[in-house]
């Protein structure tokens, strides 16, 4: 009977696909069963350009080492899965009004036009911990161009990242979840109700919700 051969990280991954799906107390039976499958097939194992014969004794002796190699493939995988979800940003985007007097973002030229901005927020780690929770924020501000979603030039662009922190109440509403970008500077921080998972409304320094215009409002919206 021919014996096929396959690479190792192959059967790993096989192992370690089913040790997902299964319960606790089954994980041993599914173990053998994978292996016997192994078996079964004629195949071979290969290792850096070298065939182990997957035959009933290899099986026997090697059990041990093939379970912990499929712990730590497991492990990594998990970590690695972990790292990436972390790594996905939520982003959020808007278009609010500006007007004279009111800037919603410190670093606003005060004396300049301003009539429309344009928001893409990245939050970074909201299901993490403190130590992973970063946000990139890239404005677009100026004055509207009329029949269009643009600016006029193009407009201004104001580019923010940094830390955010997960706070709680506002005037009025002492259980309201706030997004806080920048909480270690005070005079910088930027002030975000969650109003739901998709839905996230401006504050204004005073934790007071910002009131927009016929045409725009102070609502940021989850992107898909």
């Amino acid at each position: 009977m021919k014996v096929k051969a396959v690479a190792f990280k192959e059967v790993l991954q096989t192992i370690a696909l089913a040790w997902l799906s299964i319960s606790r107390r089954n994980k041993k039976h599914t173990l053998h069963l994978l292996l016997s499958l192994l078996l079964y097939k004629r195949v071979s194992i290969k290792i850096y350009g070298f065939s182990l014969p997957c035959n009933e004794k290899f099986i026997m002796k090697k059990a041990k080492l093939l379970s912990a190699a499929v712990f730590v493939f497991y492990s990594v995988a998990c970590s690695q899965t972990e790292h990436n979800v972390q790594a996905m940003p939520v982003i959020f985007v808007a278009s609010t009004p500006c007007t004279v007097g009111t800037r919603p973002l410190p670093g606003m030229s005060l004396t300049g036009k301003c009539e429309l901005i344009k928001w893409k927020l990245q939050i970074f780690g909201i299901a993490g911990s403190n130590s992973t929770r970063t946000y990139i924020l890239d404005c677009d501000y100026g004055m509207a161009k009329q029949g269009t979603r643009g600016l006029v030039d193009g407009g201004t662009h104001l580019h923010r990242d940094g830390k955010w922190a997960m706070q709680t109440g506002m005037p009025g509403n002492p259980t309201a979840v706030i997004f806080c970008l920048d909480p270690g500077k005070p005079k910088e921080s930027v002030y975000l109700l969650k109003l739901s998972d998709e839905l996230l409304h401006l504050l204004d320094s005073d934790r007071q919700l910002m009131t927009g215009t016929a045409a725009w409002s102070y609502t940021l919206n989850k992107l898909p």
